[in-house]
């Protein structure tokens, strides 16, 4: 059945999308092509449905509408298969009975466009949106997919990330060209940038797009705002007509502005420019300080726990350290699946302390091994690593530029590279092969260091505050080092021994 007007009561009109059952609870918006409920599933689980009621349109462009519809169902799929920042799509279907599209996705907390009410957005605020923008412009660039209408009401904040919805008029671009030519002019006129009116769409659009919107954050109205005459908005922006940037105390933020609001496409910068831009990557806001010192307090805290856990078994008490690996995986695994929220604060902490727990318990043979052959190797190797943790994160920190995150693909070849080593290894047995495992894992982990410190920065510009998971990366590099230094120092003290007896 196709829906009629929605009701906020809990006998509103049910729908089916795939065999699945939804019920509408009441509207949050309406555009020009669908409108957006708010519903909820047989399992009371709510949901943002974008409903379209083709109905309204001639015979002859029926076909056009639906395979639009189509083609935006796969391409919110494949964007948000690829970027967090794009809303998650749970289902979508075409009825034809009905004449009627669904598409089902994530309910939001509200669009951008309430948190701008005419009124220029505090400093902090406005940064960490712009970034989180930025970086829906380089997933888009890297996607080779120009969304064509950004605009702050398919801005939706979930959880204080900013997500793109309505597809509708985004398409793909080949990889030889940057712009591409549209019979049509379409977009949200204030935030459509000067080609656009002459039938050249590209990723440079897009940067305009949010150029503007960065404008309105930061003057409260975006520049064309004043002129209330649908053609004379027209002509001043085709015309390419000058921009006002009144003053500002924040020179980069007057400078990033003025290059996205550049008229000639060919001269803004693209999306991994501005990801470099001083106003982009400057210095540590005090929302991720404030998320910085969360994630270094909950680091304690496990390195406690794993302390913790080095004693129990070492007195008697949950000696089983080949169950612990097990446990210590299948905790950390669901701590990562988990979303980060009030509801779920204290779960995380749980898993958190229990992964921490169990690490200590499977290190304790070990730890044992360490204090059999010298008592003081065990903290020699706590200081060392210790010493190493805090250089390579201060390096990470005071680094102004995010350099540290071209690492990522060295690492994961580096470890790839260990990881066959060691499998070669239990064949083998070769002392070289496990030297060189040794002292290579040991570079590694201090690269994980410093790549995950400078993570952790960027996805708390983003939005994502999950400290626990955090602190879980920095805890799994620090005990890495740990383990690799003890090694090593067992390793040493043996070889010095049995010198010694041969003399």
């Amino acid at each position: 059945m196709g829906l009629g007007t929605s009701r906020n009561t809990n006998d509103g009109p049910v729908f089916e999308v795939h065999g699945r059952l939804y019920r509408i609870l009441d509207t949050i918006g309406q555009g020009s092509e669908a409108t957006v409920y708010r519903c909820e599933d047989q399992s009371a689980m709510q949901y943002a449905v974008k409903v379209f009621y083709f109905s309204r349109y001639p015979p002859h462009d029926l076909k056009r509408r639906i395979g639009n519809f189509n083609k935006e169902g796969r391409m919110l799929r494949y964007m948000s298969g690829r970027s967090r920042h794009f809303i998650s799509l749970i289902d979508f279907e075409y009825k034809p009975q009905e004449n009627v599209g669904y598409m089902i996705m994530e309910l939001g907390d509200g669009s951008l466009r309430e948190q701008l009410v005419g009124a220029p957005l505090p400093d902090q605020l406005r940064r960490m949106y712009w970034k989180q923008i930025v970086t829906i412009l380089r997933d888009l660039q890297n996607a080779r997919v120009v969304h064509a209408d950004i605009k702050p009401d398919n801005l939706i904040l979930v959880n204080g990330i900013l997500k793109v919805t309505d597809l509708g008029l985004a398409l793909p671009l080949g990889s030889a060209r940057h712009t591409i030519r549209r019979a049509a002019v379409r977009g949200t006129l204030d935030y459509m940038a000067p080609e656009v009116f002459s039938h050249q769409t590209g990723f440079k659009s897009d940067v305009w797009s949010a150029g503007i919107i960065l404008y309105e954050m930061t003057y409260g109205r975006p520049p064309f705002f004043a002129i209330m005459d649908r053609d004379q908005k027209i002509a001043a922006i085709s015309s390419m007509a000058p921009i006002s940037f009144p003053p500002v105390p924040d020179r980069p933020l007057l400078d990033c502005l003025r290059r996205c609001l550049i008229n000639n496409s060919n001269q803004r910068p693209t999306a991994y420019q501005l990801l470099s831009h001083p106003y982009t990557r400057s210095r540590l806001q005090p929302r991720v300080q404030n998320h910085l010192k969360n994630v270094y307090t909950c680091l304690l805290g496990a390195t406690l726990c794993a302390t913790l856990g080095i004693c129990l078994s070492m007195n008697g008490w949950l000696n089983y350290p080949r169950l612990a690996i097990f446990a210590s995986i299948i905790t950390s695994v669901w701590l990562f699946t988990l979303d980060f929220n009030a509801r779920t604060q204290m779960q995380c902490f749980g898993l958190m302390s229990a992964t921490a727990l169990f690490t200590g318990i499977y290190l304790s043979p070990l730890i044992n091994l360490a204090i059999n052959v010298d008592p003081q190797i065990v903290m020699t190797a706590f200081l060392m690593t210790t010493i190493i943790f805090v250089c390579f994160t201060l390096s990470a920190l005071l680094t102004k530029k995010r350099t540290y995150l071209y690492l990522g693909g060295l690492l994961a070849t580096g470890s790839s590279i260990m990881l066959l080593l060691s499998l070669m290894n239990l064949f083998g047995r070769s002392q070289l092969i496990f030297n060189i495992n040794l002292y290579f894992g040991l570079a590694i982990a201090c690269g994980y260091v410093l790549y995950d410190t400078q993570l952790i920065i960027e996805r708390a510009n983003n939005g994502d505050m999950h400290y626990v998971k955090h602190a879980l990366l920095l805890f799994t590099d620090l005990v890495d080092i740990f383990v690799r230094i003890l090694i090593i120092l067992i390793k040493n003290s043996t070889n010095k021994e049995k010198k010694n007896k041969n003399r």
